[in-house]
């Protein structure tokens, strides 16, 4: 009899990307299960994950990739496959996780293996396990055998946790403010075993803080060296300070740092607890890409927008800051509030979530939270304004420049790939749901604020774009339908409220059916449209329609 199976699962990003990394997670935690299990490893942004005979599965997801997971575990589940669910969603929302998983993992997975196969073979999964902090001395060489997709750089960890503790970022719950190191003769051993020599280090922070840091760093570095490699970084901008570590840096086949400029405006940087780009202030942000430059190290700069501080004219500036700046590709995302960071707590309390499950909606939403001083439609519109950031042609004069700044042609072309990658594909991401942001400020406009003229065209154009690419009969475009009805009704033309409500009462019947919530919801709002144009009799013969208990509370 041959050995069990455990399929490791990483999910596959709803934005896109993704496929350029492989995931060092999964392989990592492959080596810690016992040798009497066969592993595999699906990364969904290579190949989507079948059935492929596993015994157990685990899947491990962030905040993004968390509804994709929550249907892995639907399906395997359906199989009778035992599901593990681990990663910092799971790890900051363990209640939720269990609704789909027969056991989650909270913080570290590699000394949890033993203990949950043990209980896995004798049939007694636990609903959560807690293994606690994992010592980076014991760790081994990942299986990236296991990998199997064709991924343009490996991937390597040097140390975990982040120093600073940033009211958007999550690293602080998940690894309880610890900033630990890998020994440097485990990190040969890793090295030894890399398949390429371009390598990105996923290391939250490559530098750190303080003299200890940065002497651990220029160490590393050296290690580096030895192994003629071409790698990319993240790190914060007191990493500029330094010259000597830039050098070694540049010596050690540094190439490009991903750093978190995140935005010009002072005050948020200070409400945002972003002390390194605090201290140095945003006005020596071109300074900072300089020195940088002038080791032959590219600058992959990510910016925030849609925060409390942001207004219309601070967004222009900071695209025009982009467009003048040296940067050799960026990356401009909307503010989010991950669950388990003090951003998404404080929003929370203030009732200025969408939703406060977001990561549920399907597609993942672009916008989560309702900004001080800006609308949703105010967004929007900079959201267009920065689309430009990832405009193909402007990836290939970022790498023009580049080079001239650098020269440095392996440089120019990883920054060069880092853009198309992950920017090209994130413009595709909102130019496909452009349909459903719309419907988004639509609500917004309705719901919240009552502005039902300028919620209209919104709702109008959902409902075109749910046509044009969906079709008439699905659930997004009944959906549309469902919304501008009630707008209408609300508006008091009630005429025009009448052949929506129909049509998405009649579509949701044929699917998902008559005792679907769904088109139970479609009766009542048909009932109540009657009520109010005083046509006592319609809304009667629609109570009708609904189960008796319901039919008296309408």
């Amino acid at each position: 009899m041959g050995n069990k199976k455990v399929l490791l699962i990483s999910p596959k990003n709803p934005i896109g990307g993704g496929s350029i990394i492989p995931p060092l997670g999964l392989a990592t935690n492959a080596s810690y299960i016992p040798d009497r299990y066969d592993v595999i490893i699906v990364d969904e942004n290579v190949k989507q994950a079948t059935y492929s005979s596993a015994d157990i599965v685990a899947v491990t997801t962030n905040t993004i990739t968390a509804r994709r997971a929550y249907r892995l575990c639907e399906e395997f589940r359906e199989k009778g496959v035992p599901i593990v669910l681990g990663g910092i969603h799971p790890s900051v929302m363990p209640e939720e996780a269990s609704r789909y998983a027969d056991a989650v993992v909270v913080g570290n997975g590699e000394n949890v293996w033993e203990e949950l196969l043990e209980d896995f073979e004798k049939g007694r999964l636990k609903k959560v396990y807690r293994p606690g902090t994992f010592d980076l001395t014991q760790s081994v060489v990942p299986r990236r055998d296991l990998l199997k997709g064709r991924y343009f750089v490996d991937s390597l960890q040097t140390s975990r946790g982040c120093p600073f503790d940033c009211e958007f970022c999550s690293v602080t719950r998940l690894y309880g403010g610890e900033y630990k190191y890998k020994p440097l003769d485990r990190i040969r051993k890793e090295l030894e075993s890399l398949r390429t020599r371009n390598i990105f280090l996923v290391d939250d922070n490559i530098l750190g803080v303080g003299k200890k840091a940065e002497q651990r760093a220029l160490r590393l570095f050296e290690l580096l060296g030895e192994y003629g490699l071409h790698w990319i970084g993240q790190t914060s901008i007191n990493i500029a300070d330094n010259s000597e570590l830039l050098r070694l840096a540049q010596e050690s086949g540094a190439k490009a740092f991903y750093i978190g400029f995140e935005s010009l405006n002072e005050d948020f940087l200070r409400a945002a607890n972003k002390r390194q780009n605090l201290k140095k202030g945003a006005r020596s942000y071109k300074d900072v890409i300089k020195r940088i430059h002038d080791h032959g190290i590219a600058v992959l700069a990510s910016f925030i927008y849609g925060t409390d501080y942001d207004t219309r004219d601070s967004l222009l500036r900071l695209a025009e800051f982009i467009s003048e700046s040296t940067i050799d590709a960026a990356s401009v995302k909307p503010l989010t509030p991950f669950p388990g960071t003090r951003l998404y707590e404080r929003l929370r309390q203030e009732g200025r979530l969408l939703d406060d499950n977001y990561w549920l909606e399907d597609p993942y939403p672009l916008f989560t939270f309702r900004p001080k001083k800006l609308s949703l439609q105010e967004l929007a519109e900079a959201t267009l304004d920065f689309l430009d950031v990832y405009n193909p042609l402007n990836s290939t004069g970022y790498f023009i420049r580049s080079y001239r700044l650098t020269k440095s042609v392996r440089a120019s072309f990883m920054a060069f790939l880092v853009n198309i990658s992950d920017n090209h594909t994130y413009r595709k991401y909102i130019r496909r749901h452009k349909h459903t942001l719309a419907r988004r400020f639509g609500i917004d406009l309705h719901t919240k604020h009552n502005q039902y003229e300028q919620a209209e065209p919104f709702f109008d154009e959902a409902l075109n774009g749910r046509q044009r690419e969906l079709g008439d009969d699905r659930p997004d475009t009944l959906e549309t339908k469902n919304d501008l009805a009630v707008l209408y009704k609300e508006q008091g033309d009630y005429d025009k409220a009448e052949p929506p409500s129909i049509q998405a009462f009649e579509g949701r019947r044929l699917k998902p059916g008559d005792q679907h919530p769904h088109t139970q919801e479609s009766i009542k709002n048909l009932i109540e449209l009657y009520k109010a144009w005083d046509k006592p009799e319609k809304a009667k013969e629609w109570r009708a329609k609904l189960p008796q208990k319901e039919a008296v509370e309408q």
